[in-house]
């Protein structure tokens, strides 16, 4: 059984397994992450995630709620890197769920950037790439 995330004609799928795991862990750095206002996204997702087939347009028709989620998968990305979030005895899961995280978030950006062509997330990686590379500091 799969799990499927669909805007227009995009879809993202993984098995159903690897997305319980994955929103787990999102929902843990969303949770840190969230301002009072988006808890209510936290809480959203918490219900919808019993659901095996999201279409954004219905289900999650806010840009606003969108563009949590695309930097709250990216940031769960890194938090997976910086062993902050899950379980780290055994490391084979890490790759794996790193590219599950991003490509969520890759997702949730174009289904953000149909709306908003230029809009980019400011995530820590982004911030510490343009910082180190650009030479752009806050």
């Amino acid at each position: 059984m799969g799990y499927y995330l669909v805007y227009k004609s995009l879809r993202h799928d993984m098995s159903t397994s690897a997305f319980g795991s994955l929103i787990i862990y999102t929902l843990k750095v969303a949770e840190e992450a969230a301002s009072p206002e988006e808890l209510q996204f936290v809480a959203r997702m918490r219900h919808t995630m019993q659901i095996p087939w999201i279409d954004l347009e219905k289900d999650m028709p806010s840009v606003t709620e969108q563009k949590f989620w695309c930097k709250m998968f990216f940031e769960t990305a890194r938090a997976i890197f910086e062993r902050k979030v899950g379980s780290h005895e055994q490391i084979y899961w890490q790759a794996r769920m790193i590219y599950l995280a991003y490509g969520t978030g890759i997702f949730f950006q174009r289904v953000v950037q149909d709306q908003e062509q230029r809009w980019e997330p400011s995530t820590v990686d982004t911030r510490e790439f343009n910082r180190i590379v650009n030479k752009i500091e806050g």
